[in-house]
């Protein structure tokens, strides 16, 4: 098929009109929604095409115009990152004591006034987070809604997700275990959780 010089864009700029000599074809000029994951987004290269981290979707930058500050919107070109956990202190906790998680995330995306970032645990009542420099602090959930540790066993994983009260959708996620001290195998894990306790208490 031979493709005539006279292509226009359409008075949107979302399409793309090109001509042969028998028939005119219409062709979408992006297709970020294709692209399921950051990394793929951005790496896509597409000039139109940018992450809106709190809702975890590629999209071109007019549909989110209020998102291009704080990193809720990152594109290529830029020098941002994709959102991710950078560290998670206490991501080993026993199953019967309440503690406090620090969550490092570098780019933590800005919210709207009276919006909050949120942590979850697993199938628990999602927990304010409150913010620091760094990223978040997050007390972890009750002990009487979490899983509990089968037979055999001496831990039990469980997603720790922070999400906004803006989308109520996970931006980010990674596993954290909770363990009983009280079996010999996770021991070692619960000295572990009480010496950084007492390290973060010292250093404040």
């Amino acid at each position: 098929m031979t493709i005539l010089p006279d292509t226009i864009f359409a008075h949107t700029n979302n399409y793309l009109y090109v001509l042969s000599e028998r028939s005119v074809i219409k062709l979408k000029v992006e297709h970020c929604g294709t692209f399921g994951y950051c990394s793929a987004c951005l790496l896509s290269r597409v000039p139109y095409c940018g992450w809106r981290s709190l809702e975890k979707r590629c999209t071109v930058r007019t549909a989110c115009q209020k998102d291009t500050i704080g990193a809720r919107w990152i594109s290529i070109g830029t020098g941002q990152q994709c959102i991710d956990f950078e560290m998670v202190v206490l991501d080993r906790v026993p199953i019967g004591q309440m503690s406090v998680v620090r969550i490092v995330i570098k780019t933590l995306p800005e919210l709207p006034h009276n919006a909050q970032h949120r942590c979850v645990f697993g199938n628990a009542t999602p927990i304010h987070a409150n913010v620091m420099k760094e990223g978040l602090l997050c007390t972890t959930s009750p002990v009487n809604e979490r899983p509990t540790i089968g037979d055999g066993l001496d831990h039990v994983l469980v997603p720790l997700s922070v999400r906004n009260s803006e989308t109520n959708k996970a931006f980010v996620s990674r596993s954290l275990a909770f363990y009983d001290c009280t079996r010999k195998d996770s021991y070692r894990m619960c000295l572990l959780h009480w010496l950084q306790r007492t390290v973060d208490r010292c250093g404040r």
